[in-house]
């Protein structure tokens, strides 16, 4: 084995340690403590200055993650469009208008809107699922490098991470293809993180 190859699979099984680590303590946590949480991180969310948003996607938390799905009848109420993502292929996502209340279950413990919901508009801003990040905006997804190739695809559109507190930690491992996001809300707080060139900007309180 090279040196790169060894500090590959080290890097690799660094984040898969912590993917377990943290998705146990996640997937711990009561029902009644996430939904909780998520209406407690929705009020964060909407209270973020998104003068500029026209089309924002979101995701259904599963496996107790924080449900961004609760800002969307506001999100609407105020003029946006809301979309959810649907698997496509191998590393792709196509994201469609649709109500949270009309997901249906798919594979990978997902809930996705129909095929035939209408496409996207162009998205402004998306509202990011992580495993863990830091306050600098690096992010350890779920290992499919799913929202690493969409991210990349749509380098000017906001990114949000959206996270408990207990996900938020001093470093993370990361490769070339790992995408940051610009700013990171929890049910506690908002995190602004450092700028990238040509992002909208705004997203402040």
């Amino acid at each position: 084995m090279t040196e790169r190859s060894s500090h590959a699979a080290s890097l690799a099984a660094e984040k898969q340690e912590l993917r377990r680590r943290l998705r146990a303590a996640r997937e711990a946590l009561p029902r009644e403590t996430v939904e909780a949480r998520s209406s407690d991180a929705a009020a964060r969310l909407l209270a973020l200055d998104l003068r500029g948003v026209r089309t924002i996607a979101l995701y259904a938390g599963r496996r107790g993650e924080l449900d961004p799905s609760v800002a969307a009848p506001a999100l609407r109420a105020r003029g946006l469009h809301t979309v959810y993502p649907r698997v496509t292929g191998e590393k792709t996502l196509s994201f469609h208008v649709a109500d949270e209340t009309a997901l249906a279950a798919a594979p990978f413990d997902l809930l996705e809107p129909a095929a035939s919901a209408a496409p996207s508009p162009s998205i402004d801003a998306f509202v990011v699922p992580g495993v863990a990040y830091t306050e600098a905006g690096e992010r350890l997804g779920q290992g499919a490098g799913y929202y690493d190739a969409t991210l990349s695809a749509s380098p000017s559109a906001l990114r949000i991470g959206y996270a408990h507190d207990e996900q938020l930690v001093p470093s993370l491992p990361t490769d070339a293809h790992d995408q940051r996001v610009d700013i990171v809300v929890t049910p506690t707080r908002h995190i602004p993180c450092a700028p990238r060139p040509g992002v909208l900007s705004g997203a402040q309180p």
